[in-house]
């Protein structure tokens, strides 16, 4: 995903319009639209900003790499244990400990790089590692 893409993405975040983002970020409207269709390279004021403001992770920002939002890792933790103890029993009635902490873990990391995850997601990937245990 580009720099572009994950400016648009974090907008959608902040659920900001075009017009609000652009203001936050100290752009005009068409120069962030332009950003976001990868069509120009935003400013490096513009990540400043993000980051130091509104708690945008410099790395995710600029590389892709990590959550999204600094800060955000205990909420990550704590939706992948949620997921795992509402889905899993569906799969593998009687997953032992270690199947439950290694199902978090791979949701964790499904949701640092997504953001999010569906039911049927979860759950196609705990049949697919109940398949190869």
């Amino acid at each position: 995903m580009t720099i572009g893409k994950r400016l648009r993405e974090f907008r959608h975040y902040k659920e900001a319009t075009q017009a609000e983002f652009s203001k936050i970020v100290g752009v005009s409207q068409p120069a962030l639209a332009a950003y976001e269709k990868d069509e120009r390279e935003p400013p490096f004021s513009v990540a400043v900003i993000l980051c130091r403001d509104h708690a945008a992770n410099p790395e995710w920002l600029l590389y892709g790499v990590g959550p999204m939002v600094r800060g955000r890792d205990q909420e990550l933790i704590r939706q992948a244990l949620r997921v795992t103890k509402e889905r899993l029993p569906a799969i593998i009635p009687n997953a032992t400990f270690e199947q439950e902490a290694d199902f978090t873990a791979l949701i964790y990391q499904y949701l640092v790089e997504n953001g999010a995850i569906s039911p049927p997601m979860a759950d196609a990937m705990f049949r697919m590692g109940a398949v190869n245990e």
